[in-house]
């Protein structure tokens, strides 16, 4: 799992293993380790529910939920470009763009 943040959005981008394993009902998890105490985690999970974004500064961690339905169909026909974005509000006039992308290209890191 990838993740790019730049400007006033966050892509997330995992490959198809990935995607399958959060179809399975697996969770993806890693983390950037900051400072020696410190770092900053991240998880993709597939729920029944809408896409949401959180973050929690207590914990330093950011975690994408992701429909299941627009999962399976974003690998049933192949992947799009943009994937699967939405918008998420920070406040009445800010917001941020997150999407979640399938590569079909890159194998996990073994």
């Amino acid at each position: 799992m990838y993740i790019r943040i730049q400007q006033q959005s966050i892509r997330y981008r995992i490959t198809r293993e990935e995607a399958e394993n959060l179809l399975n009902g697996d969770v993806l998890l890693d983390a950037l380790p900051l400072e020696e105490l410190k770092s900053l985690s991240y998880s993709v999970e597939a729920t029944e529910g809408l896409n949401k974004f959180e973050y929690s500064e207590s914990n330093h961690s950011m975690s994408l939920k992701i429909n299941l339905q627009a999962l399976q169909k974003e690998v049933a026909e192949r992947p799009s470009k943009q994937g699967i974005a939405f918008t998420h509000q920070i406040s009445e006039t800010k917001s941020i763009r997150v999407s979640l992308e399938v590569d079909l290209k890159r194998k996990r890191n073994a």
